[in-house]
């Protein structure tokens, strides 16, 4: 959470070199950039030659997660919303976090280590308060913004699937279609039993219906533009899929509404759009969204090791339950919302651009 980190300068021979050690696409980079004296110009001053060498290291880099709710900018609490697990922010402002009377927090406040403890409005002094702890780093938490994949192009062309009326569809192969529709209350299957199957959609159009998983591999689900989805995904609505099969990453830049009745076994990775999730519609699986609003209100549940939108106004209201760690910009709690930091830590891959250079001067 700490990267870059930099070297000083390092005498060698007749010139001097440094290191910095940043992250690329999840990885470590390792750059070193070395300079030497290269004698005088014709007006005799002196000068140098200049060069970068850069390593990437194949491991991913995993950041673990230790707060339950984390709000770069702010954090407020109403409504009897309670939150189990520390909560923290990067925020030196005055009242950057508040709760009142109604609220629960099972654990501690982070802020930053030269933050004063006014960041925090504290509830009135009847009310034992959360225990506020600064942070040994000037940032609480580097959350860097989550970057959609590139979407697979090679895939072979297998046209539309439309279902209605009484009709199926069975799909057993990797493969882009332009469009998939499933209406009323239909069924598509997707068969794994030959191995990991990647699938691309143009549009998904699900009005009503069931998407199965068979055959106890895993799926990669990548959508382009979702104009509907109402039913339940990886699962046959009597016995739940397991969400560690289903990987979907839609990279939706409309709002789009998760209704009642759609119920999404496996993790989903969002684009821009904004995102909500109402009434009884659920996500068992992480989340994670590259736009600037998500809603979570009416019951709604997510349940997973993470809501990662660390550019996001997070809005969870109205009774709806989050179960894992919560990554915004902005955070909202109210109407008896409630937040638990799972007991196994969450992780998520860091990813920044790195950039090199190789240059005389």
């Amino acid at each position: 959470s700490e990267l870059p980190l930099h070297s000083d300068n390092t005498i060698f021979g007749n010139g001097q070199f440094n290191v910095t050690i940043d992250i690329l696409n999840g990885k470590l980079l390792i750059k070193s950039t070395g300079t030497v004296n290269n004698g005088k110009d014709s007006s005799g001053n002196q000068k140098y030659i200049t060069d970068t060498v850069t390593v990437v290291l194949n491991n991913n880099i995993l950041l673990t997660i230790t707060t339950a709710v984390f709000g770069k900018t702010s954090i407020s609490l109403s409504g009897g919303a309670n939150v189990h697990g520390d909560i923290g922010t990067n925020s030196i402002t005055a009242s950057s976090i508040v709760y009142d009377n109604n609220n629960l927090i099972y654990g501690n406040i982070i802020i930053p280590y030269n933050a004063s403890d006014t960041v925090v409005k504290k509830p009135a002094d009847w009310i034992t308060p959360a225990n506020i702890v600064n942070s040994p780093n000037v940032v609480v938490g580097n959350y860097p913004a989550p970057i959609m994949p590139s979407f697979p192009t090679n895939l072979t062309n297998r046209g539309s699937i439309s279902i209605s009326g009484n009709g199926s569809n069975t799909i057993s192969d990797d493969g882009y279609y332009d469009k998939i529709t499933i209406d009323s209350n239909t069924t598509l299957t997707i068969n794994t039993s030959t191995g990991d199957k990647t699938i691309r959609v143009k549009n998904l159009d699900m009005t009503q219906g069931k998407i199965i998983i068979t055959g106890g591999n895993k799926v990669n689900l990548y959508v382009d533009s979702c104009t509907n989805m109402k039913g339940y995904v990886n699962s046959d609505g009597s016995s739940n899929g397991d969400k560690n099969k289903l990987q979907i990453y839609c990279n939706n830049s409309n709002p789009f509404t998760l209704g009642g009745e759609t119920h999404i076994y496996g993790s989903v990775t969002w684009g821009t759009g904004d995102l909500t999730i109402t009434g009884s519609g659920a996500i068992t699986g992480n989340l994670i969204s590259a736009g600037t609003s998500v809603k979570l209100n009416g019951g709604s549940l997510v349940d997973s090791q993470i809501l990662y939108a660390p550019n996001a106004i997070i809005n969870v209201t109205q009774g709806a339950q989050i179960k894992g760690a919560v990554i915004g910009n902005i955070i909202y709690m109210d109407g008896g919302a409630s937040i638990t930091l799972p007991s196994t830590l969450p992780t998520i891959p860091v990813s920044k651009i790195g950039r090199a250079s190789c240059r005389e001067r």
